[in-house]
This record gives structure tokens, C-alpha cells and sequence, in this order.
């Protein structure tokens, strides 16, 4: 209960200074602008996804990540000052991507593992793209600017959408033998990335006007992220590495299955 009290407090502290738009609303403009954005995005990645695939189907998956994250660059340029999920979300992709490249550089399994990584990325982005913006972001041609409707459908859909992202990480970057786990690549490419994506889960996640049920698991995102900034920033052993492997990888599973049910609220 002291927890959960803690929790609560330091995101209505975090809410006061980061409105969410599901909270706030941001920009101006209408539905139809709004949805050619959505159809410009999704072209332009629909377009380095397809060719990213015939890259790796001819065994060229460095020049398949390249294309991913050019994908992703594109894409993330195309609207002006409003900042739907999706467009979130790819720059999510965009800065997971790029630390996989420069981790896994020279380690043909580590490339082909991003290239896999970053494909689920794009599917998710499309998913997010139907489920959350499609379906919930509405602009008015007023000072209230866009804002998200439905409020607590849409973040159940937010929720599902970062299990989604972080679950991503730990089965398309790791394999598992027996009883123990190992990373496909070097251990700092899946360090990296586990921090980057959680720091960024924990982003999307923090202002949502229902936060509180899972405060306690959002602020695990939080230190999970602050751990592997400190980790990632010191020198270390390619023992320790592996070991630490395995327990970020435990910690996520255990964070994508409280947020199903708030562990805290209990």
C-alpha cells in the first residue's frame, strides 16, 4: 500500500508538468488533414518495408536495417506540429534501430535479429495506426486543437500497444536453450535496446488519465530505464553483461504481465 501511495503521487506530480494529449489536446487542423497525414505515413514505410524484405530475402540484412530506419526518418518528417502515437512510435523505432545498428555492426546474427526487431516494429506501428489514431484521434477547428476520444478505451489500447513494444524486445532479441537465455547478438545490443524502449514505454505511459491503476508498474518502466542508463554508461564484462541480460529480460516479462492487472491496486 506504501507503494502504491508513492506511485500514485510521483506520476500526478509527473501529470502536472507533462499533460498528455489524451488530457490537454495539442495544434489545430481537421480530421481529413489528419488522416492524409496517417496515409502519407504509412505509405512511405509500407514502401522500405517491402524493400527491406526483398533485401533480406536475398541474405542483405544490413541493407535491409538500412532501410528500415530511412523508412523511419521519412516517415517521421511528414507532419507539422501535432504529435499523434504513431508518429511516436516511429521515433521509437527510429532510435532502437539505430542503437541495434551500431551495436550489432559487425555481428551478422545481432543484424539479422534487428532486422527481424525492427519489422515488428513496423507491424506494431500499422497496428497502432488502426487501433489508437484511426480510431480516436479527433481535431476540431477551434482552440481545442486534436485530442484523443473515448478516453478509457483509448488507453487500454495504449496499454496493450506498450506490452506489445517491450515484448517485442525480448522475443525477437533473445533465444532461449533449456533453462537459460541468450541474446542473438552482442549482450550490449539487447542492453540498449531494453533501454531504450523501456524509457520510452515508461513516456507513453505516464500521463494517462487512468495511470493510476498501474502507477506502480509505469514507474517500474522508469527505474527499469534508469538502471540500464547507468549500466549501459560503465564498462563491463561480457560475464556481467549476460548476467544482466537475464535479468532485464525477467524484469520486462514481469512488467508486461502486471500491466495486465495492476499489481499495485492489490
Amino acid at each position: 500500500m506504501k507503494k502504491f501511495f508513492f506511485a500514485i503521487l510521483a506520476l500526478t506530480q509527473l501529470a502536472t508538468f507533462a499533460p498528455s494529449f489524451a488530457q490537454e489536446g495539442k495544434a489545430s487542423g481537421g480530421d481529413e488533414e489528419f488522416q492524409a497525414f496517417c496515409d502519407r505515413t504509412l505509405k512511405i514505410l509500407e514502401r522500405s518495408r517491402d524493400q527491406a524484405g526483398e533485401q533480406s530475402r536475398r541474405g542483405n540484412f544490413s541493407g535491409a536495417v538500412n532501410s528500415l530506419i530511412a523508412g523511419l526518418s521519412s516517415a517521421g518528417r511528414t507532419y507539422g506540429d501535432q504529435n499523434p502515437v504513431t508518429l511516436n512510435l516511429i521515433a521509437h523505432a527510429h532510435d532502437m534501430g539505430t542503437l541495434l545498428r551500431q551495436e550489432s555492426a559487425a555481428n551478422i546474427k545481432g543484424i539479422k535479429a534487428t532486422a527481424i526487431a525492427l519489422e515488428s516494429f513496423y507491424d506494431l506501428i500499422f497496428d497502432t495506426a488502426a487501433k489508437i489514431d484511426y480510431q480516436f484521434y479527433r481535431c476540431h477547428n477551434s482552440r481545442r486543437g486534436c485530442r484523443y476520444s473515448r478516453t478509457l478505451q483509448f488507453e487500454n489500447n495504449m496499454l496493450s500497444m506498450v506490452k506489445d513494444m517491450l515484448t517485442l524486445v525480448n522475443s525477437n532479441l533473445l533465444v532461449t536453450r533449456g533453462s537459460q537465455i541468450f541474446p542473438l547478438g552482442p549482450s550490449s545490443s539487447f542492453l540498449v535496446a531494453s533501454e531504450s524502449v523501456t524509457a520510452a514505454a515508461y513516456n507513453e505511459l505516464k500521463d494517462l488519465v487512468y495511470g493510476a491503476a498501474y502507477a506502480c508498474e509505469i514507474l517500474d518502466l522508469k527505474d527499469l530505464a534508469d538502471d540500464l542508463a547507468l549500466f549501459n554508461s560503465i564498462p563491463q564484462s561480457e560475464r556481467v553483461k549476460q548476467q544482466k541480460v537475464y535479468q532485464v529480460s525477467s524484469d520486462m516479462d514481469s512488467v508486461i504481465n502486471d500491466l495486465g492487472n495492476g499489481r499495485c491496486r492489490h
